[in-house]
């Protein structure tokens, strides 16, 4: 301290300890808000291409639940998204490829391996009026620090 510091009375000392305090986190305060906006920003930059792409972009986590639909899946499928997000992805799948469908998943999470990640894959599909269609599948893994997901893009 210098000889100046001392000699501030206590209550000085206090209101600008207080008026350091407020510039920190008024400045902590607009760096949030400048990494929430570009958060914004980048989500609205994600959607604007997931939402105008002529495939579907479908996500779902690591037990089969879908987590993202876009406009194309519900033209391609015909459930929106508000009747299939959260709904199991056997929905979109013929009973009879079920089976496989969840081996293939349970071999994936549990041991990596997988036969059909980064590959184009010609599959059937189930649209919501029980009719089964053609279609290839791109399949893509990707991972948060807690959940493995799948991302399919499909045609």
């Amino acid at each position: 301290m210098t000889d100046k510091e001392e000699t501030k009375p206590p209550r000085l000392k206090e209101l600008e300890e207080t008026r350091r305090r407020i510039a920190e986190l008024e400045t902590a305060v607009a760096e949030r808000k400048q990494a929430e906006e570009a958060l914004r920003e980048s989500e609205e930059r994600f959607r604007s291409v997931a939402e105008t792409a002529i495939d579907a972009i479908i996500s779902a986590d690591s037990h089969g639940t879908i987590v993202y639909w876009n406009s194309a899946a519900e033209t391609i499928f015909g459930f929106s998204a508000e009747e299939i997000v959260g709904k199991p992805l056997n929905r979109i799948i013929p009973e009879r490829l079920r089976k496989a469908h969840l081996e293939g998943l349970e071999r994936v999470i549990s041991t990596g391996e997988t036969k059909v990640i980064g590959q184009i894959v010609e599959l059937v599909g189930l649209q919501k009026d029980g009719s089964e269609f053609p279609l290839d599948l791109t399949l893509a893994r990707w991972k948060t620090e807690s959940e493995q997901f799948f991302t399919a893009i499909i045609r």
